[in-house]
């Protein structure tokens, strides 16, 4: 069963369930629906407002949200401060912002996506925090993020540590993001490593903002990885503060080298050279002008 909503200019939220939230707790909601496209819905708040504990799609494996430039969160709750709605985002301070993202998350634990393989995120300015607890995202195979100017960084790494099926992750065009793995008070001790079991394919273009895919002095393991592509990410000097294991992967590409690909031995080690060769060819071009 597939479910698409598109082109609704006066549409604030796909299902109404006033009636249900005086009754039930728990809701089994489209028990059947496989996939799930929600595209140009200007708006659009949220696919639905619910009271009750949780509400779970069983079979859902295929999520899409594309240019609903008003959604601030997937399941809201009536009981909820509305905190963006005294400003717009693009009239926040940084601070601000950060406040936001600490608080309100895209993704609660009101939801749950039992058999979700793919989440596809683009052209939401309101996504500020993804999800701080996603039990759900055990399954989720592929993960794609394009052009949320807002949010900082992708996942926590308590998120990350549950994400064992994470097959591709493929982020791009989000201006403000700084990291992929959010270093957290608390965390900062941690010594096993973190590993991405079944992580093959890393793509990161046009992130203006990106320092580096970890802050965190960790270990991170990527036993089957055998393609990295980055792209316009001028911030970032390193991929992590810790060591980076990758016995499968020979090669980087490099948007920007006119060879596209290249190596050093290891991901810090080819950033590195790459961030160093970038900013001679700078000083270079600012020279010549």
């Amino acid at each position: 069963m597939i479910l698409e909503v598109k082109n609704c200019n006066l549409v604030e939220e796909v299902v109404h369930l006033e009636e249900l939230n005086a009754d039930v707790n728990n809701v089994l909601l489209f028990p059947n629906l496989k996939t799930l496209y929600l595209r140009d819905l200007p708006k659009l708040e949220r696919f639905c407002n619910f009271n009750g504990d949780i509400i779970e799609f069983p079979e859902l494996d295929t999520l899409s949200i594309y240019n609903c430039p008003n959604m601030k969160i997937f399941i809201s709750n009536s009981t909820q401060i509305e905190i963006t709605a005294i400003k717009e985002p693009q009239e926040m301070s940084l601070e601000e912002i950060n406040i936001l993202a600490d608080a309100q998350s895209f993704f609660d634990e009101k939801v749950a996506f039992p058999s979700l393989q793919l989440l596809e995120l683009s052209k939401l300015p309101q996504l500020f925090n993804l999800s701080k607890k996603i039990s759900w995202f055990r399954n989720l195979r592929t993960l794609k993020v394009y052009q949320c100017n807002n949010l900082r960084n992708l996942v926590k790494l308590s998120t990350v540590e549950s994400s064992v099926n994470l097959h591709t992750i493929e982020i791009s065009s989000c201006k403000m993001l700084e990291e992929i793995i959010e270093l957290q008070v608390g965390e900062e001790m941690k010594q096993d490593p973190i590993i991405f079991n079944e992580l093959k394919y890393l793509i990161l273009y046009n992130l203006p903002s990106l320092a580096s895919f970890c802050s965190g002095s960790y270990t991170l393991e990527f036993p089957n990885l055998i393609q990295v592509i980055v792209g316009e990410c001028p911030r970032m000097k390193i991929f992590s503060q810790g060591v980076s294991v990758t016995p499968k992967l020979q090669r980087l590409q490099l948007l920007e080298l006119e060879e596209e690909e290249c190596w050093e031995g290891d991901l810090n080690s080819t950033i590195q050279k790459f961030f160093e060769e970038m900013n001679v060819q700078s000083s270079k071009d600012e020279n010549i002008s």
